[in-house]
């Protein structure tokens, strides 16, 4: 196959966070009126109402699909053949990306039973101790479209925007997870890592500490009694995957339990099957993580068309969203010169020092 250019970055670091951002520092400006939220909700609503019929009626689950690639096909195509789904997919494509042909572009999500609002960067504005965000209110589908394909939806106003967290036990250890499912299987990642919600209801948490508890939860049975500490410590952005630049919230999260507690109590998460097994570093040796990320890098050269499938040599390798987020917390905890120093390391391929400039 022939090689893909790779750009000379391939993530950075964008903003550190000193001291580490609380919620009630965090303040979200989102591009639709109260209405207009109104109606995506609806629409949201909708399309789970009819998900949930095409499950019954197939006797195929969400939750039943992730690693079983039959069961996936199945419900896959029930929700493609149901005149309910492809209506209430054209209702969300005319709504949120009017440009878009709904009929060549439901050829091309990947997960038709993944359906949720979505939280779109847009611009922000970062002015310690306080950080405002104005944010886009988009759709899983979108996401999926950005994500599965090689840059073949332009959609220039959609950034997606997830949340991470770096995973430290009690006794020290630094927890990532090899993925399981169906996207961007058996390789390394943070866990949890999820897309943001908007949490645009009056009771929820806001959308980056309420999507955190819930990844936290669903896939590690985490809640907040659980964790000594969880602290928003970085934006990262990667551009590799994603050329047109993909968010990543970091957040630190300490748990009270020691490493085999943890792989215990992971048992009981609902989405367990997101990952295969969990791995585990020694936190305080960033000589050893830096070593992994460096020898042990996803390479594009040897993904496929659609990159968000793995392929044989790219199995047990390093997302590199996965190694900014891990350095992120170093960067954050040891400072320029620490960072500047595994920078040159890891051959500038990963920026972790301009955000330092903003000081």
């Amino acid at each position: 196959m022939k090689e893909t250019q790779r750009p000379v970055v391939w993530a950075k670091i964008v903003q550190i966070y000193q001291p580490p951002l609380k919620e009630g520092n965090v303040h979200i400006i989102y591009d639709l009126d109260s209405s207009r939220i109104a109606q995506s909700l609806q629409l949201e609503n909708e399309m789970n109402a009819v998900i949930q019929r095409v499950e019954e009626q197939a006797g195929t689950f969400r939750k039943d699909v992730l690693g079983d690639s039959v069961k996936k096909e199945r419900l896959t195509q029930a929700l493609k053949n149901d005149e309910g789904w492809r209506v209430c997919f054209k209702n969300i494509c005319s709504f949120f990306s009017p440009d878009l042909d709904p009929t060549e572009a439901a050829k091309d999500i990947d997960r038709p039973f993944w359906s949720n609002l979505q939280f779109g960067f847009v611009s922000d504005i970062y002015e310690p101790p306080n950080y405002s965000i104005n944010s886009q209110v988009s759709h899983s589908f979108l996401t999926q479209l950005a994500e599965s394909t090689r840059s073949k939806y332009r959609m220039s106003r959609l950034k997606p925007v997830s949340v991470v967290s770096d995973l430290i036990t009690a006794d020290n250890r630094l927890v990532l997870g090899h993925r399981g499912g169906n996207n961007h299987s058996d390789v390394i990642m943070n866990v949890p890592a999820g897309s943001v919600e908007p949490h645009l209801k009056s009771e929820e948490r806001g959308a980056l500490f309420g999507s955190s508890d819930k990844e936290n939860y669903e896939e590690l049975a985490l809640t907040p009694e659980h964790c000594s500490s969880s602290e928003l410590i970085a934006r990262v952005e990667e551009k590799l995957l994603v050329p047109e630049g993909w968010h990543y919230y970091v957040f630190r999260t300490r748990v009270h339990m020691k490493l085999d507690e943890l792989l215990e109590h992971w048992q009981r998460a609902v989405d367990k099957k997101e990952h295969r097994h969990l791995v585990f570093y020694d936190a305080k040796d960033p000589d050893l993580i830096l070593s992994a990320i460096k020898y042990n890098t996803w390479d594009i050269n040897k993904a496929g068309e659609k990159i968000n499938q793995t392929t044989p040599g790219n199995m047990g390798t390093f997302l590199p969203q996965c190694s900014a987020n891990v350095l992120a917390h170093f960067v954050q905890q040891e400072g320029k010169q620490w960072a500047q120093q595994a920078q040159t390391y890891l051959d500038n391929h990963y920026d972790l020092t301009s955000c330092f400039n903003k000081e």
